[in-house]
């Protein structure tokens, strides 16, 4: 992970919870500083989060203790991104006049209006959304506390 690409606000997740539990219990937190080695990070409220460090405010974590989050249909949900078009292995996801298409549930293209030709950038991960987000709003990307993972 490169700091350099973190700003306050970003969400990162810890490596040591990956793989243990499902999505809904892994260690998601809220960038709030940023260091040449370490993130000062608070934790981000999600369902079923007591289980887990729940004493925690504001914490700093080593840079090689924490990961970019992969981009998912789910984050999509959770940002506010509505399901446009569903052709399969193509779903359009649409949040104001901006829309992100998603090939084979792991490609993401971040694209403005209808214009899905004129795409501005592929994303992988959370940040990277959350960053493009801001800088062509100048607005953070709103983020629900429900986990589409606990609706089920």
């Amino acid at each position: 992970m490169k700091a350099n690409e973190l700003r306050m606000g970003n969400l990162i997740q810890d490596i040591h919870t990956r793989g243990i539990f499902s999505q809904q219990y892994q260690e998601v937190y809220i960038v709030n500083g940023i260091g040449k080695d370490s993130i000062v990070v608070e934790p981000e409220p999600l369902p079923l989060r007591s289980l887990i460090d729940q004493t925690d405010k504001n914490k700093s974590l080593s840079i090689f203790d924490v990961e970019f989050i992969p981009l998912t249909e789910e984050w999509l949900v959770r940002f506010g991104f509505e399901l446009l078009e569903n052709e399969g292995d193509i779903k359009y996801f649409q949040l104001g006049k901006y829309g992100v298409k998603m090939e084979e549930e792991q490609d993401f293209y971040f694209y403005k209006g209808e214009d899905v030709i004129s795409t501005l950038a592929e994303i992988y991960f959370v940040h990277q959304l959350q960053n493009l987000y801001f800088a062509l709003t100048g607005e953070e990307l709103p983020v629900s506390a429900n986990s589409p993972a606990s609706r089920h």
